[in-house]
């Protein structure tokens, strides 16, 4: 409610609804619409697949060109342990029990069964241009806060303090 009535409209929540807890189906534990919620709270809401990356990315896209005042809320309706049949969709894919399965999971999802965390390439490629982005935009922050600091060594104590 928060962020809603502030409008902070910057804000996005992607939310993954697996519809399962950690002991039990969610439909024993939960009986709320999340989507209403955010609604009455003041949010702009969307409810998407959230197994379809091209739709995830879209929506992401909507959620920041809308400037309406609102913070974003996107459901992800995702199916937890996806790809380890048995498992799949069962609140036994939140830990333990899945362990035996991994191997076929990532079999199943085409990713390499001999990597632990497998990392793609693209997204290595990705994260490496914003560690470059970032690491230059902090030294161009360094410059600013070291004349600000050589103007206002009082206040830099202050701070620094």
């Amino acid at each position: 409610a928060f962020a809603a009535h502030e409008k902070l409209d910057n804000l996005i929540v992607l939310y993954d609804a697996n519809e399962v807890t950690l002991d039990k189906m969610a439909e024993y534990t939960q009986s709320e619409d999340i989507i209403k919620r955010y609604d009455a709270y003041g949010w702009e809401t969307y409810e998407i697949d959230g197994h379809d990356l091209e739709t995830v990315e879209k929506t992401i896209a909507a959620a920041k060109a809308s400037n309406n005042g609102k913070p974003k809320f996107i459901k992800c309706n995702t199916i937890i342990g996806k790809g380890m049949e048995e498992t799949e969709g069962t609140n036994a894919a939140h830990g333990e029990a899945g362990v035996p399965y991994v191997d076929k999971a990532k079999e199943n999802l085409g990713l390499p069964v001999d990597e632990k965390w497998f990392v793609s390439a693209g997204t290595r490629d990705f994260f490496s241009e914003v560690q470059k982005t970032n690491a230059a935009a902090y030294g161009e922050w360094q410059k600013t806060y070291s004349a600000w600091k050589e103007a206002n060594p009082a206040l830099a104590k202050q701070l620094e303090d």
